[in-house]
């Protein structure tokens, strides 16, 4: 059998069951509890992404994200849960904020080598 939820929905049951865990721990409620974690991680990724001195806990935070989000899958999967569009919405959010810091710093450090290569070749 096969349950929809609308997303506000699914972010007030993990919350919920994410604060239920640490009030009675249980082994069956570790994914809920992790799935819990998405959002409230993925506001705190933004925070780092906008103060510079979190800059070295981005990466654990984002490790952490995806952690969580496979925790949710291994759930979704296991309950038969369907999906609906807005979960595949989110998902590419996560997506783009995770992997839009990775894209920018290659590109910056393209720039930084055309730069260099650039200025050689004028030496000359």
């Amino acid at each position: 059998m096969s349950h929809e939820f609308p997303g506000y929905v699914c972010a007030e049951i993990t919350l919920i069951g994410a604060a239920g865990f640490f009030r009675h721990p249980s082994v069956e409620t570790v994914l809920t509890a992790l799935i819990g974690w998405i959002n409230p991680l993925g506001l705190l990724y933004l925070l780092s992404c906008a103060a510079n001195r979190l800059d070295r806990t981005r990466p654990f935070i984002a490790g952490a994200i995806v952690v969580c989000c496979l925790a949710m899958w291994i759930q979704l999967a296991a309950e038969h849960v369907a999906l609906l569009v807005g979960h595949y919405f989110w998902i590419a959010g996560i997506a783009l904020l995770l992997f839009t810091p990775l894209v920018n710093h290659h590109s910056q450090r393209n720039a930084s080598k055309a730069e260099s290569v650039q200025s050689s070749s004028h030496q000359c």
